[in-house]
């Protein structure tokens, strides 16, 4: 008898109308988590990058001349003052056909013109632990070089590390918003289940069912649709990102990052299937154990 209401009770799931909308909605939860989780991973990779490339780097521009022996001279002059000055780890003219690469993303074919006037570009490595101070290296080589312009990379990069950092703060309140919204979506499938099969409920308990053992069933239930919502919406989700990733790659967008995830991006987005399940399971058998022990 115990075993048959038992079964009558598992078959009954079947006939339970939130098996039919509960995996939609975790699909689609599943899949913005896994965008904004993606998001999250690119930007500290990206960051991580930046800052092993440019963070300690120093370009300097000389503006061209129409004479040939004005232009050798500076270039001259400003490679010996980079050379001698303290902190300069080292300093390495880019020769035009390379300033003409970096251009080309703005400029198209025509950055390959010998009409351009590209102006001469130095690029430097300084040490920040020297405390050289860039001010007093660009007046020093503006007193000797008319025109001549210095850029420190750190300082535009940590205009781009607050846009990275405040893009990172949005994704991981996406991401609260999500489980925060498929908790709630699990309790209130969970509480609409249990309304359905009350009388069901009822039966087990005079036959001895502990409420443990019926928050199980819940939990289990819970976690199966959870495993199929969550593939639903990582089959969508994780062909899109490696789409996203070959557009990047081809495009001629060279003016931006490489957004791309690496190893530790995949694992958090392959790891977001178990989280959605743990969650299913933990909401749906809590919610039964409260909801039962307040009917007591």
């Amino acid at each position: 008898m115990k075993l048959k209401n038992i079964q009558t009770f598992n078959k009954s799931f079947d006939n339970d109308d939130t098996n039919l909308y509960l995996p939609w909605l975790i699909a689609c939860m599943v899949f913005l988590a896994t965008l904004a989780v993606s998001a999250i991973f690119m930007v500290n990779s990206t960051t991580a990058r930046l800052s092993s490339s440019f963070s300690n780097s120093i370009t300097v521009q000389i503006p061209i001349n129409e004479i040939s022996t004005v232009n050798e001279k500076n270039k001259k002059l400003a490679l010996d003052v980079l050379a001698s000055y303290k902190g300069i780890k080292r300093a390495n003219l880019v020769i035009p056909e390379d300033v003409s690469s970096l251009l080309e993303p703005w400029l198209g074919k025509y950055a390959n013109t010998q009409n351009l006037p590209i102006p001469i570009v130095i690029d430097a490595e300084i040490d920040r632990n020297a405390s050289i101070d860039v001010q007093i290296l660009t007046n020093k080589l503006s007193n000797l070089i008319p025109n001549i312009t210095l850029d420190d990379h750190r300082e535009w990069l940590n205009n781009f590390y607050r846009t990275l950092d405040a893009l990172e703060v949005l994704a991981s309140f996406v991401v609260l918003l999500i489980v925060l919204s498929a908790i709630v979506t699990i309790i209130f499938a969970t509480r609409t289940s249990m309304g359905l099969q009350k009388d069901t409920i009822s039966i087990l308990h005079l036959i001895g069912a502990t409420d443990q053992y019926i928050a199980n069933q819940f939990s289990i239930r819970a976690a199966w649709l959870g495993i199929r919502g969550g593939i639903g919406g990582l089959v969508v989700a994780i062909p899109m990102l490696i789409g996203l990733e070959a557009i990047i790659k081809v495009s001629e967008a060279g003016v931006l990052p490489q957004l791309a995830l690496d190893g530790s991006g995949w694992i958090g987005v392959i790891l977001i299937l178990p989280t959605v399940i743990l969650i299913a399971m933990f909401t749906a058998y809590s919610t039964v154990l409260r909801t039962l022990s307040s009917m007591a």
